[in-house]
């Protein structure tokens, strides 16, 4: 089990909203359905990602696993049912809300399924506020 691949751009998040898409022209409207704040939404070709910025750019990487981790839930959050996507091109890209791509294309090593995963981010420490 291991990182197989991984891939980033800096994407224009619009309206907390951006995705990865298959490449191939005749797939659906990425965006005819949206996720709920902070969180994604899998249908014909894409992930669709809403994310706590709005109208920024961020710094977006996506990795490739060959599996699971062994550990459940040591590197990966679960976010409800697992949900698969099939990138039938097997051509990947980030895009914007206006479909406008951010980065390469991505080639795949096959159409898929993939199952997305968001990974566990590290805790961060809150400061305290102290009274004198």
């Amino acid at each position: 089990m291991g990182l197989v691949d991984s891939f980033g751009a800096t994407v224009l998040v619009e309206r907390h909203l951006f995705a990865l898409i298959d490449t191939d022209p005749d797939i659906g409207e990425p965006f005819s359905r949206l996720p709920q704040n902070a969180s994604f939404v899998v249908h014909e070709g894409c992930v669709v990602v809403a994310s706590a910025l709005e109208d920024q750019m961020a710094r977006v990487r996506v990795e490739l696993w060959d599996s699971m981790p062994d550990a459940p839930g040591a590197e990966f959050l679960s976010m409800g049912e697992p949900a698969s996507v099939d990138f039938d091109s097997e051509q990947i890209q980030l895009v914007n809300l206006m479909r406008e791509p951010a980065g390469d294309e991505y080639q795949l090593a096959d159409a898929g399924p993939y199952e997305p995963s968001p990974p566990r981010l590290p805790a961060r420490k809150v400061p305290q506020a102290s009274a004198w």
